[in-house]
């Protein structure tokens, strides 16, 4: 760090072979929203909803993931450890025991719809799922991984961009630390978010991203809308919710002390 006569305090113009507070902000925000917005891998939307709505949750997330970094890479990990019990509970189900991680990310973030005869539709929770499943009130159909990465949106050249933005600016913070320079505090909260963001992406990496429309299996003749409800009721499942990103510490707790999900 340099001495205190050396920091310059207040607005500072963009001198010759230096670097600016405009150049400060202007390289510190771009690598915040690239890096929140390329991590989030929102779940999947209501049938109802509009673009507008939608776009809404994803700034309101993006957002988030810049004034609490932590909270949403929590919620990653969550998401994780749920997909990875949904993974084993499909393994002892005999019609879903080729679904994958990719598989439990799409049942825990809303995406199989069911539908029936009388063509409504009905999002359930994971344990209801697996439940009808093992019932054997849902025909279920092939549903490769590879036909979830082609609905999934997740774009190389976002990656792309993202990786080459941390890497420079992370290069740039040790450049200065080792000449040493001062590192301001906005460079600092920076480094934090970008560590959280990477920690998010790791966690949902398998997670498919922006899918807009769920995948739909159809249920038997005999399940009727009202009796899925009923029974949601009377299960006391917790019924999907569009922005419902991942459950309780309490709850995850209960998860893995009881194995199941």
């Amino acid at each position: 760090m340099g001495s205190a006569s050396d920091l310059y305090r207040g607005w500072k113009p963009s001198p010759h072979g230096g670097r600016s507070t405009l150049g400060l902000l202007y390289s510190c925000g771009l690598t915040i929203f690239i890096c929140c917005w390329s991590s989030l891998h929102m779940n999947v939307p209501g049938d109802a909803e509009s673009k507008a709505t939608r776009f809404a949750r994803q700034m309101k997330w993006t957002l988030i993931c810049i004034i609490m970094p932590e909270y949403l890479a929590w919620n990653a990990i969550e998401d994780f450890w749920h997909a990875r019990i949904l993974q084993a509970e499909f393994a002892k189900t005999s019609h879903l025991s080729g679904w994958t991680l990719a598989h439990g990310f799409l049942v825990k973030m809303g995406g199989i719809s069911l539908k029936t005869a009388n063509g409504e539709h009905f999002r359930p929770a994971a344990q209801h799922f697996l439940n009808l499943v093992a019932d054997g009130k849902v025909e279920v159909t092939e549903l490769k991984k590879e036909q979830i990465e082609d609905k999934s949106k997740t774009s190389g050249i976002v990656k792309a961009l993202a990786l080459m933005q941390i890497i420079w600016f992370a290069l740039g913070i040790l450049g200065r630390g080792i000449q040493p320079l001062p590192i301001t505090t906005l460079e600092l909260s920076t480094v934090a978010i970008v560590f959280c963001s990477i920690l998010t992406y790791a966690f949902w990496w398998h997670k498919p991203r922006d899918i807009q429309r769920p995948f739909v299996l159809n249920l038997k003749t005999t399940v009727h809308l009202r009796d899925l409800k009923a029974q949601t009721k009377s299960d006391n499942y917790k019924p999907y919710q569009v922005l419902h990103y991942g459950a309780p510490f309490s709850q995850l707790c209960q998860v893995l002390g009881r194995g199941t999900y």
